[in-house]
């Protein structure tokens, strides 16, 4: 089943074709099995983030200074991750994430859980699900959130389709299987705990 397209901003009809539908259930299960791979991967970028960002106090405020450091660090640890690849996107230098039939866009959620998206023609056709070519896998955002030390509180898998969530996101700390949880320390030995709810299965239904 595809899905129908609702957003036309910047492009024609003509040039949009609908990704595949992305079943939360189906997607659970696939990435249910990466789940502690993909929190150790974010975790290990925010320790080297924060190593790096408390020997640059006034360069850490600028509005760019995580999304660009950050974010480099996360595709760079989740390259990383057995069965993820990285597909780089012609002429624009960023990189997507791919894993089984599902293409993820890595991208740091404000505090209402909604991606923060520069708004392009590219960027809207991703978060539309819609393409201009081929390549209809579904696209899924791998979302984190930070606290105001800049440390990462959450990881959720996101399928969405504009402004408009598709099935309630996917808690990955919910999915890790070690019982333990999970957590990020900076040089100053401050510690944040990405949540995890061990022994406790989700309901998977679709919304």
């Amino acid at each position: 089943e595809k899905l129908k397209p609702t957003m036309g901003l910047l492009c024609s009809e003509e040039e949009m074709w609908p990704r595949i539908n992305a079943v939360r259930e189906e997607v659970y299960n696939a990435f249910s099995i990466i789940a502690d791979k993909i929190a150790n991967a974010i975790v290990e970028a925010n320790n080297d983030y924060l190593a790096f960002a408390e020997n640059h106090s006034i360069a850490r405020r600028q509005n760019n200074f995580v999304t660009t450091n950050l974010h480099g660090l996360i595709i760079e640890k989740m390259s990383n991750v057995p069965d993820v690849e990285l597909k780089h996107m012609d002429g624009s230098g960023n990189v997507l994430l791919s894993y089984g039939k599902y293409q993820v866009w890595t991208k740091k959620l404000d505090e209402a859980g909604m991606p923060n998206i520069n708004y392009t023609k590219s960027s809207v056709k991703r978060i539309s699900q819609i393409v201009d070519g081929n390549d209809v896998a579904p696209m899924l955002i791998l979302g984190y959130t930070l606290d105001e030390l800049q440390r990462v509180s959450s990881i959720k898998l996101q399928y969405m389709q504009g402004t408009k969530h598709l099935w309630a996101p996917i808690d990955i700390g919910e999915m890790l299987t070690t019982g333990t949880t999970t957590t990020i320390k900076s040089q100053a030995n401050d510690v944040v705990s990405v949540k995890v709810k061990p022994g406790k299965k989700r309901n998977v239904e679709a919304i």
